[in-house]
């Protein structure tokens, strides 16, 4: 029991690293090149629908995905249905608020429900997280999740967030936008 993560992480709470390749692990996640696919492809859990709780391991298109959304200001992915956009979405979206310090992150749908499956997804994978990996968390609700590192991760209906902040990062969930896109 002693090993189980916690469910959230106190915030400004002194990470203890049990051993070397926890403190490597943690150093691997931190580097801005390589760290986003080193985090999910070991300690980004999703709920798989037969399978039950399993890191993900993202196929080499998902890592071309992955890799667009972390060297692109500005991608549009025209991708069919089922094929792990949300979820590649979502285990970069948290990496991003968790590793790099002060970044606002909106999730924005159409309807309100789009944008609250991918925050679900991000809570189930933060809650998984080993300890030392995890940042310590100073708001956890269902519309917002804030870290002690001054990121945020907050949902969002389209109409109403993108036009009145100033957010790093973007995702618009699987929605045409084309006619909002002009006022990014």
């Amino acid at each position: 029991m002693a090993n189980t993560p916690t469910l959230i992480k106190d915030p400004y709470k002194k990470t203890i690293f049990k051993n070397q390749k926890d403190l490597d692990d943690f150093i691997k996640c931190c580097d801005p090149e390589t760290g986003h696919l080193y985090f999910m492809d070991n300690f980004f859990y999703i709920q798989h629908p037969t399978k039950g709780s399993m890191v993900y391991h993202p196929w080499d298109y998902q890592k071309r995905l992955i890799e667009t959304y972390h060297n692109y200001r500005f991608s549009i992915s025209l991708m069919p249905r089922q094929s792990g956009k949300s979820t590649s979405a979502a285990g970069y979206l948290l990496w991003y608020a968790m590793f790099v310090p002060d970044s606002t992150i909106l999730i924005a749908a159409h309807k309100y429900t789009g944008a609250q499956e991918i925050m679900q997804r991000i809570r189930y994978a933060y809650e998984n997280c080993p300890d030392h990996i995890k940042a310590g968390v100073t708001t956890y609700n269902k519309g917002s999740l804030d870290f002690e590192n001054g990121s945020r991760i907050v949902l969002c209906l389209l109409h109403y967030c993108i036009l009145t902040s100033s957010p790093s990062c973007v995702h618009l969930s699987q929605q045409s936008f084309g006619h909002l896109l002009h006022q990014l």
